[in-house]
């Protein structure tokens, strides 16, 4: 025999129930686990302060607050749609290639805002990579992300580099 809690008579009413929950719980959760305790003497790497990132009228992330140190583990775990890949991707700033994103507070990478002056794009996307479920590539045209990597990467000059994306585009029936 079961126990019943009231208004579990209602046929339908524990799937109601954990439903509102689910939609109230639409936000990211970060979780940290510290394998030992060198992991707190351990210097701040990454952090956000009072982030806070809109696309157009959504505001997707509001309020983050989140100390990363080196050789920590990172669970971010939250519904779809509630900004996860959104967050990951402001780490280097790749949410700018999106239209009418609007960015507050700070996020600070070895002390220095990836949005300051101070860091640039190029030394903030090679110290910090990111491998994404999906293909995630930039807003431009498909020749000018694959040409991305290769102008930073090496000094080529505009006919070699056509010829290399070029071939690369052909190799892979594009």
């Amino acid at each position: 025999m079961s126990s019943n809690t009231p208004g579990d008579d209602k046929p339908g009413r524990r799937q109601e129930v954990r439903k509102s929950k689910l939609e109230e719980s639409k936000q990211v959760t970060v979780k940290k686990k510290k394998k030992n305790k060198v992991m707190n003497q351990t210097r701040t790497v990454i952090e956000f302060i009072d982030f806070d990132l809109r696309l157009g009228r959504d505001h997707v992330l509001k309020q983050i607050n989140l100390k990363l140190s080196k050789r920590m583990i990172v669970a971010i775990v939250g519904p779809s749609g509630s900004g996860k890949s959104t967050l990951i991707r402001a780490l280097n700033r790749m949410n700018e290639f999106r239209d009418r994103v609007r960015v507050d507070g700070q996020v600070l990478f070895n002390k220095l805002s990836i949005y300051g002056r101070s860091l640039s794009t190029w030394a903030l996307r090679s110290a910090i990579g990111m491998v994404f479920q999906k293909p995630s590539p930039f807003a431009l045209t498909v020749y000018e992300n694959v040409a991305y990597g290769l102008r930073r990467r090496y000094r080529l000059n505009h006919r070699q580099l056509k010829t290399v994306v070029n071939q690369a585009l052909t190799d892979a029936n594009l």
